[in-house]
């Protein structure tokens, strides 16, 4: 059964009703904006944002057809699979990892605009950060309070704890946090 936030109670029954379920469940993370709508990535390798509304109906808010890089309004804007969505303190944007561009793209609820935070994958395209190898691709982001980043790093077998700015710069970088049999938990974060 699914946790209580992705259900509705029904006002007559009192029976809790399914509003979102996603093609994967496994992959189906996401989280609440300020309007109260609920916004997810589509399961498995998907390049849209989706939001539920209250009434259960969901639909691409952000994205497209194309698996490339663009910026601009939510419905231009084009990802390469969304690998995680986090609202921000105010929930008024929402923060994405966009896993083959290799970015952190950011997502105004406010004037539905999508901007690139920083990335690493391409260092003609703006906000560019070296990483030196040591980041390929992030799993289990989260925002802290201060609005930087925490994440588990590709780049050393999914073992490495980075926090960054919203910028990119690297504030802390701890190796070998996670072991093999740690690989799925992200309890450290």
């Amino acid at each position: 059964w699914p946790p209580a936030w992705l259900s509705k109670q029904e006002a007559s029954s009192g029976e809790l009703e399914l509003i979102h379920r996603g093609n994967d469940s496994r992959r189906q993370e996401g989280d609440f904006g300020f309007d109260g709508n609920y916004y997810s990535m589509l399961g498995g390798f998907g390049n849209v944002v989706l939001q539920t509304n209250s009434e259960g109906t969901t639909s691409i808010f952000a994205g497209g057809d194309e698996f490339i890089y663009v910026d601009g309004d939510r419905l231009d804007a084009r990802f390469a699979v969304v690998g995680g969505i986090r609202a921000s303190a105010d929930r008024k944007s929402l923060i994405l990892f966009d896993f083959y561009n290799r970015a952190i793209r950011k997502l105004d609820l406010v004037t539905e605009q999508v901007s690139t935070l920083f990335q690493w994958r391409d260092a003609e395209r703006p906000n560019y950060v070296n990483f030196n190898g040591s980041i390929e691709a992030i799993y289990y982001l989260r925002l802290k309070s201060n609005g930087n980043l925490m994440f588990r790093s590709g780049g050393n077998n999914y073992k490495d704890l980075v926090e960054t700015t919203p910028s990119g710069q690297i504030v802390q970088f701890i190796p070998d946090v996670f072991t093999s049999t740690s690989s799925n938990r992200s309890d450290y974060l």
